[in-house]
């Protein structure tokens, strides 16, 4: 299988995950338990997917240099941030408008990629994040709102 289709099944178990998430918000249930219990069950499935394939063993968390530990420990917070706000979103919006700003990041982590890891800016990329970041507008703000952005 190439990076690709993992992509493509990553994308769309994100998908089912945000519409069972919205499926399972009731209107008693706070996001942020919700956020809380759907980490713990993430982190156990990951734990035993790769326990299983063999993958995680202490001699390798041993490898880990200490700026390996800090950015991969920044980046689970940042990730944890994600989560918070993305359910406190989708248990107040819709989630086909929480879900298209959302996929705002990949705009933001094509910047920031150009920006902090010099990865090369081409007019391809440009031209797909401008329509990333249209492309969400237009499926998360009514269409008056959107006339108001641009005039």
């Amino acid at each position: 299988m190439t990076w690709l289709t993992y992509a493509l099944a990553g994308a769309l178990a994100a998908s089912l995950g945000t519409i069972f998430a919205k499926i399972g918000l009731l209107k008693n249930v706070d996001s942020n338990i919700l956020t809380t219990v759907r980490g713990i069950v993430m982190a156990v499935t990951v734990l035993a997917f790769t326990l299983t394939l063999g993958k995680v063993s202490i001699s390798d968390l041993k490898e880990f240099e200490p700026r390996t530990w800090v950015f991969v420990i920044i980046s689970g917070v940042c990730g944890a941030a994600s989560w918070l706000f993305f359910y406190y979103a989708l248990a107040h919006g819709p989630a086909s408008g929480v879900t298209a700003i959302d996929k705002l990041s990949i705009v933001m982590t094509i910047a920031l990629a150009f920006l902090l890891l010099g990865e090369r800016f081409t007019l391809q990329a440009g031209l797909g994040a401008i329509m990333i970041g249209l492309g969400a507008l237009l499926v998360a703000l009514p269409w008056q709102q959107i006339k108001n952005i641009f005039s």
